[in-house]
């Protein structure tokens, strides 16, 4: 279980994921929750009662249970309040604890997914990020097919991640293919299409390809400039972009 506070730019003040497969250790990890969240020192099932208290006094909040194994358990440790839970699980009887969804099919889980993923990335946590913008591809994909617009932006999210992990070499051809999506999807001139160039871009540049990374991010920045203008954040990004490129003695 590890803290995932959100300060600003996201739907909730705090976000914290819960491993909730093995039931020894959840109720300890509810001891750093409530450390996080400013409470006393406590253990076992003080320290589950004194985080219920405390959330139910807040309003934007939202627990994840990864894995669970046991609905009683689970309802042993959900505060209540105006927060959310989100549960996953392999294994049957949680319908008494609210709506079920089949997270191979539903795409609103799927997006649920990847808020929490990006959450996660923002504080520089990308190897916990993974694997929820991994689920949420695989949702999206079965949902609306390889070539839906969704999986591109799927496929950014995982893509960046991997690229935070040095695993640019993994992050390069996801980013391709949501590029190619997004074209055929929007048109070459679009201004997501540029946000994709410069995805692929900086995947080839961390990959020691600064030569075929520089073209892509000059198209991206005449998309913006004709989109945007000149002066607009998203062009003076894509600006920065090719200079940078343009002063590296690799380029």
């Amino acid at each position: 279980m590890d803290p995932c506070p959100e300060t600003s730019g996201h739907l909730n003040d705090v976000v914290w994921w819960v491993n909730a497969e093995r039931a020894a250790v959840v109720g300890g990890q509810f001891t750093a929750l409530g450390q996080e969240l400013g409470l006393p020192a406590l253990t076992g099932d003080d320290a589950v009662a004194a985080v219920g208290r405390e959330l139910r006094g807040r309003d934007r909040w939202l627990l994840i249970f990864d894995n669970a194994e046991d609905p009683a358990q689970i309802r042993s440790l959900l505060p209540g309040g105006a927060g959310d839970v989100l549960i996953t699980t392999r294994r049957g009887g949680f319908r008494s604890l609210g709506t079920v969804l089949d997270l191979d099919v539903h795409p609103g889980v799927a997006a649920d997914l990847n808020d929490v993923g990006q959450a996660l990335s923002d504080l520089s946590r990308p190897a916990e990020a993974l694997p929820l913008q991994e689920r949420a591809l695989r949702i999206d994909e079965a949902a609306y097919g390889p070539d839906h617009p969704d999986v591109a932006t799927d496929l950014n999210y995982v893509g960046r991640a991997l690229s935070a992990l040095d695993r640019s070499a993994e992050a390069l051809p996801l980013h391709q293919r949501a590029l190619r999506i997004h074209e055929a999807a929007h048109g070459p001139d679009h201004p997501g299409v540029a946000t994709n160039l410069n995805h692929v871009g900086r995947a080839l540049s961390a990959l020691g390809r600064p030569a075929e990374a520089l073209p892509l991010h000059q198209r991206a920045l005449r998309i913006r400039e004709a989109a945007y203008g000149p002066d607009h954040k998203a062009t003076r990004e894509s600006r920065q972009l090719v200079e940078q490129l343009k002063s590296s003695p690799r380029g």
